[in-house]
């Protein structure tokens, strides 16, 4: 919390004015995470296109905001679980949302003839742990940046569900 005062240019004092503790600021820090990524998706399902467009961009507007967030989504992941009570409850809730809204997708594909896939729930959270995990690995300044991986993993995605690429 002191880093955090210095930070932003308050006194801890001053910072647990605004802020009630460190679970308050975490629970903010979740759920406003959590809450970009659904906004994202539902921004694209006004877009009327195919399934396989529709995930595609999903997977890579995913990947960008990952790149962009990579501060705050690595403390969702790692410290969301120390949430208690209705806090931890409102972004599991949001989090199994998210999964639904994905598989959502996968089914819309499914029923388009256009993804082969056994489990669109099993698509879904794989296809959301391997986009995921990127938060461990990824670096600005890498080798590749974020629109070139966000190109690739949503290729990737794709592909893991039967879809060829587009001459």
């Amino acid at each position: 919390m002191e880093e955090i005062a210095t930070a932003v240019g308050l006194s801890k004092p001053a910072l647990y004015h605004y802020i009630s503790g460190k679970q308050n600021l975490l629970y903010g820090i979740a759920e406003e995470t959590i809450q970009g990524f659904h906004d994202d998706l539902d921004r694209l399902s006004g877009d009327i296109m195919p399934a396989d467009q529709r995930l595609g961009r999903w997977a890579r507007v995913h990947v960008l905001r990952m790149a962009a967030e990579r501060e705050t989504v690595a403390v969702l992941f790692r410290e969301g679980r120390h949430l208690t009570g209705a806090e931890r409850q409102r972004v599991e809730d949001l989090a199994e949302s998210y999964v639904r809204k994905v598989q959502g997708l996968i089914e819309q594909g499914v029923a388009e003839g256009v993804f082969h896939t056994a489990d669109c729930r099993v698509a879904a959270l794989a296809l959301l742990g391997s986009l995921n995990w990127m938060h461990t690995w990824y670096r600005p300044g890498g080798r590749l940046g974020a629109d070139a991986i966000a190109d690739q993993m949503a290729r990737m995605a794709l592909g893991a569900l039967g879809v060829r690429e587009r001459q």
